[in-house]
Parts: C-alpha cells; sequence; structure tokens
C-alpha cells in the first residue's frame, strides 16, 4: 500500500496537465466589416502533433436571411505554436445592416481533446 499513494499523485497530476498538451485555440480574434471580414489566432498542438487544418464557414446575413457563404481550409504546419490568418471579401457593395458569423474548428491535428472550434458573430453597419 505504500507506493500506492506516490502512484496516485503522479497519475492525478498527469490528468490535470493533460489540457495543456491538448490541440487548442489561443489568441483568437475575428472582426468583419462592409468590405469583408479577418481571422488571427495561434494553434498550440497536442504532444503528439502534426501538420493539420483548420476548416471553416462565414456566413454574411442582413435581417435574419443569410446572404453570402464562404467555406474554406486553412493549412497549418506543426513547428510548435502555429499562427493562422484567414480572411475573405464580400461580394458586392454592402448597405444596411449586417451580421457575420463565422466557425472556425481544428481538424486532421492529433489530440483534438483541447478545444478545437472558434466562433464569431459580428454586427456591422
Amino acid at each position: 500500500m505504500r507506493h500506492f499513494k506516490p502512484v496516485l499523485t503522479i497519475m492525478v497530476a498527469i490528468l490535470i496537465a493533460a489540457p495543456a498538451f491538448a490541440t487548442h485555440w489561443e489568441d483568437f480574434t475575428a472582426s468583419a466589416d462592409c468590405t469583408g471580414w479577418t481571422m488571427s489566432g495561434m494553434i498550440v498542438v497536442g504532444t503528439h502533433g502534426f501538420d493539420g487544418q483548420v476548416e471553416y464557414t462565414v456566413t454574411l446575413s442582413q435581417d435574419g436571411l443569410m446572404i453570402q457563404e464562404q467555406v474554406g481550409i486553412i493549412d497549418f504546419v506543426h513547428t510548435g505554436p502555429s499562427d493562422v490568418v484567414a480572411m475573405g471579401a464580400w461580394e458586392g457593395e454592402l448597405c444596411g445592416d449586417f451580421t457575420a458569423a463565422g466557425v472556425f474548428t481544428i481538424v486532421s491535428a492529433d489530440d483534438l481533446s483541447g478545444d478545437p472550434m472558434r466562433s464569431f458573430d459580428v454586427p456591422f453597419y
């Protein structure tokens, strides 16, 4: 029984630290205006990380109706924390009140037990 307590302590420490080693977003920011949208963030890849991708969908809505949608994939290379940047331009000239909403999800990376998704919802005029 004497060896049980140190082993239990080590196991608890590993379980507590595991989320820190999971693939996750840090420093995520996004904005939108009448010309388009931008997103930037840093992805920290888990302990057994490799190259990965971020899938995204950004929609432009007016009065609750979607009028444009942009879908894409961003590749990133695991060389430590990876900076990820994306942007898109709206089609046509905008006039009125709009809302841009986006979802960015890390896929194709090891250890996605972290927080692989970030989103934004921005009204603009």
